[in-house]
């Protein structure tokens, strides 16, 4: 199957062919397509110029890909690739109910988000009357009115990540670990294999109008794992992390052109995918730019930050070489500092053992202890990739760097012309080991190997023996690098200018020994949850983004994984005891100088939100908060709910559900949804009234 695209670049139309190999027919594979029409269209797919530091050539970006990759001893792949088509597989979108008359009562809770007005993808989404519910591959549509499922939009093969409701249009995005081979050729240069295995994360926007026929509008794929998205308005923001083997960004079957690639960071691994998608026309566009994979996203309603951690495994390396340097001959001096100039550690790591392996193992063993001397301990770094975003125009703003690693999104905040970010630091001793072999044992090798002859029914046994065997001796020298963590880990806050992305002010030193397990701004004041023997809470005021200053703490047993802000006086926060039980704390900050534990509740149970803020719900017209809860000991579990009054917490029911996983209220009606159920209850009296069973995929 070939099919022909165009690549856009330099000003020149080139035409690509995509040689597609199926491993398995199309149907077996997982593209929806449910609809006649055809949902992805290159006309709808623009490119833009990143700016800063773009390619200046497909070629380039080959080369820079090839050094990189052989820097980490990578063999190659073989010539099979990921799927390249869209549009090849059909998924299913089955009525089970006829279509809905009527719409709900009242209008849904909406998904427990970080910067209000700014969407983040989930798994259960409301809007109106109708319900999204993702169960691995299938995203079930509920009519909460009639409580029945109207439709399943069933994704095959592939996994939903996440999913966007807003009016009628419903937003899947999916992750599909690829298997089948594809190669993409061009007359401008080689045949560029991608190994197998290389996972695609798609959009589909669908048309709600008739829930229960669900219609596949506009869809797009690029190659790569998803990291994170917004919606803004009307736009989807995906960020996926693509490994440099993958050789070119990739999307809708087209490479992106080199000037929407930008090289920001020499020794990469990587390549981050930015896609953005406008969910009522279908336009998208994508850039791409090398990056170890990113960690955490923030955005704003004008910038899109990325936090990348130094890695340090590599860095070891790099700062070991460097300082190696001065203890060489120039040949090899030269050799080894070409190679640390394209990233290339291992080869030059090779190269300063065969060095090494030429002298006295002492002479060796000296150079070595010379060069760790040297060596003062390397520090945890965060860095930031900040671009400018205006519906699918991305702009690349530059990049800052603050000392040590971020949590979460919630370390990350940006409030008026500041961002601010928390950190926990560690540092890291590298160090070097030499060793020789003294002597070399070799296994026995089998020496003969048997023939089964047969002929006429006649079986015969021949065996050959072998006269002549091959060993390779082991190297008489070796050289390890490695970096050890040291000391105690402390942690700090940053106030970034966000016009010229330069540090403003920090604090340091904040809680030595401990590390960060939550945060949350609220207001001015920017609050730190640290953890080792008590559960400090920090209050840091960043009132002045010149001076931020900390303003009190308070320390209580266990540590909160979640802090939610109830309103500018009160903070609730969901986390663990020492005893590893689920406690939620009630926090009076009215005064931040004299911070107040009011009021606990402590369960033997776990709770999704620990590792999951969108699990988390709270309605601020009633102070009830909804709390998924799953006991082992008794294997069952239901949505915990919790009432504040004043400075209390008062227990109100528990919502028996086995593995509940959210909660949607409306005003007389409350929703606890797993991924095979969604259960009913009237508000006032908490009663259940029906049961809706899911298709789980």
């Amino acid at each position: 199957m070939a099919v022909a695209v165009l690549l856009l670049f330099l000003g020149v139309a080139t035409p690509i062919m995509l040689n597609l190999f199926w491993s398995k027919s199309p149907a077996s594979l997982q593209t929806p397509k449910i609809q006649t029409k055809t949902a992805t269209t290159h006309s709808l797919l623009e490119f833009y110029p990143i700016g800063t530091n773009s390619f200046q050539s497909i070629d380039e970006v080959l080369r820079f890909v090839e050094e990189r990759t052989s820097s980490k001893g990578y063999m190659g792949p073989s010539s099979y690739l990921v799927r390249g088509e869209t549009q090849t597989v059909p998924a299913t979108a089955s009525p089970v109910t006829p279509e809905r008359t009527s719409q709900g009562p009242s209008t849904p809770s909406k998904t427990n988000v970080q910067v209000v007005g700014i969407d983040e993808p989930d798994i259960v989404k409301a809007y109106g009357d109708i319900l999204a519910v993702a169960s691995g591959s299938k995203v079930n549509i509920v009519s909460m009115r009639e409580k029945k499922a109207l439709s399943v939009i069933d994704l095959a093969e592939s996994n939903v990540y996440g999913l966007y409701l807003q009016g009628d249009k419903l937003v899947i995005i999916s992750v599909y670990y690829t298997a089948s081979p594809i190669r993409i050729q061009g007359s401008m240069w080689p045949e560029v294999p991608i190994a197998a295995g290389t996972s695609t994360t798609s959009i589909y926007v669908y048309s709600l109008t008739t829930p229960a026929k669900p219609e596949l509008l506009y869809s797009t794929y690029i190659y790569g794992m998803p990291m994170g998205s917004r919606l803004l308005n009307n736009t989807i923001y995906l960020v996926a992390t693509l490994p440099l083997e993958v050789k070119l960004p990739v999307i809708d079957g087209q490479p992106l052109p080199p000037s929407s690639i930008a090289k920001i960071d020499p020794y990469a691994n990587s390549y981050i995918v930015i896609v953005a998608m406008d969910i009522d026309s279908g336009k998208r566009t994508a850039l791409a730019f090398t990056s170890s994979p990113s960690t955490w996203m923030y955005m704003s309603r004008e910038r899109l930050y990325l936090a990348v951690q130094r890695n340090i495994g590599e860095d070891s390396y790099r700062y070991f070489l460097n300082a190696s340097l001065n203890y060489l001959p120039t040949e090899v001096k030269t050799n080894i500092s070409s190679l640390i100039s394209k990233g290339q550690y291992m080869q030059a790591l090779t190269e300063l053992q065969k060095y090494l392996a030429t002298l006295s193992y002492e002479k060796a063993e000296e150079i070595v202890k010379q060069v760790m001397e040297q060596l003062k301990p390397m520090t945890d770094k965060t860095y930031f990739y900040v671009f400018g975003i205006d519906g699918l125009r991305l702009s690349s703003l530059g990049k800052f760097e603050v000392d040590g690693n971020v949590l979460d999104q919630f370390s990350m905040e940006e409030v008026g012309d500041s961002f601010i970010v928390a950190t926990t630091i560690s540092r890291w001793q590298v160090y070097a080991q030499m060793g020789r072999v003294i002597e070399i044992v070799y296994r026995p090798y089998n020496t003969t190997m048997e023939i089964e002859i047969q002929t006429d029914g006649q079986t015969k046994i021949q065996v050959i023996k072998f006269n002549e065997t091959q060993v390779t001796p082991a190297p008489a020298t070796h050289l390890v690098v490695y970096p050890v963590r040291t000391g105690e880990p402390e942690n700090a806050l940053f106030i970034v200018d966000v016009k010229n992305l330069r540090i403003r002010s920090s604090l340091t030193g904040i809680a030595k020994g401990e590390r960060i397990y939550s945060a949350r701004l609220v207001g001015k004041t920017f609050y730190l949850v640290t953890y080792r023997q008590v559960d400090p809470l920090f209050a840091i005021d960043v009132s002045d983004p010149s001076k931020p200053r900390v303003l009190g703490y308070i320390k209580a047993p266990g540590f909160s994984e979640y802090l939610h802000p109830i309103d500018d006086k009160t903070l609730l926060g969901v986390g663990l005891t020492d005893d590893r039980k689920l406690k939620i704390s009630l926090f009076d900050v009215s005064d931040p100088t004299n911070i107040k534990e009011k009021s606990t509740v402590t369960l033997d149970a776990w709770s999704n939100i620990l590792s999951d803020h969108h699990a988390f719900t709270f309605d601020p017209s009633t102070g009830e908060v909804f709390i998924p809860i799953q006991s082992w000991k008794a294997n069952s579990g239901g949505v915990l709910v919790l009432k504040i009054k004043g400075d209390s917490l008062e227990y109100v029911k528990l919502l028996e559900h086995n593995q509940a996983l959210r909660t949607v209220y409306t005003e007389t009606e409350l929703y606890t949804v797993s991924i095979s159920q969604v259960r009913a209850y009237e508000r006032q009296a908490y009663t259940l009234t029906a049961k809706i069973d899911l298709s789980a995929g």
